[in-house]
C-alpha cells in the first residue's frame, strides 16, 4: 500500500467515526434524557484501564501490540474474538476493530456493574449541554 492509500484508508476511518459521533450527538440533542444513560468510551483508554493502569508496550497495529490487546479479550471472553471474526466480513471491521469493540464492552459490563469510573472527575459540557466525560474500567491496582 503506498502512502497516499494509507492516508486515504486513515480519512475514510475518521470520515466514519465522525458520521457515527453526529448520529450519537443529534439523538442526544433530540433526547437528552439519553445522555444520563450514554457513555464515551475510547478502547486504548479501556486496554490501559484494563492492563492495571499501565500502557500496553507496543502500538496496537503492531504484530506485538495486536497480541497484547487480543490476550487481555481472549482472557476475559475466550474465544468468542473468534467466533466475531468468523462471522464478521472483514470488508466491514478489521481485527483491531474487533478487539476495540470487546475493550468497548469490558467497559460497557463495568458500567452496567457499576464498577466504572470516569477517567477525569469532571462536571463539565459542551457548548449543547451535553456531558464531557470518558469511562474506563476501575481495576484493582
Amino acid at each position: 500500500m503506498n502512502p497516499n492509500e494509507s492516508v486515504a484508508k486513515r480519512s475514510a476511518g475518521t470520515f466514519d467515526i465522525l458520521l457515527r459521533i453526529r448520529d450519537v450527538d443529534f439523538l442526544l440533542r433530540e433526547s437528552p434524557k439519553l445522555a444520563d444513560r450514554v457513555r464515551e468510551v475510547h478502547p486504548e483508554v479501556c486496554f490501559y484501564y484494563w492492563n492495571r493502569r499501565r500502557s500496553l508496550p507496543h502500538a496496537k497495529k503492531s504484530g506485538f501490540g495486536f497480541m497484547e490487546r487480543f490476550a487481555l479479550v481472549e482472557n476475559a471472553f475466550a474465544s468468542a474474538p473468534h467466533h466475531v471474526r468468523a462471522v464478521v466480513p472483514r470488508s466491514q471491521a478489521t481485527d483491531n476493530d474487533i478487539l476495540d469493540a470487546f475493550a468497548a464492552l469490558w467497559t460497557a459490563r463495568r458500567l452496567h456493574a457499576g464498577t466504572a469510573e470516569r477517567v477525569i472527575e469532571s462536571d463539565d459540557r459542551g457548548e449543547l449541554g451535553l456531558p464531557m466525560q470518558m469511562w474506563a474500567w476501575r481495576a484493582a491496582c
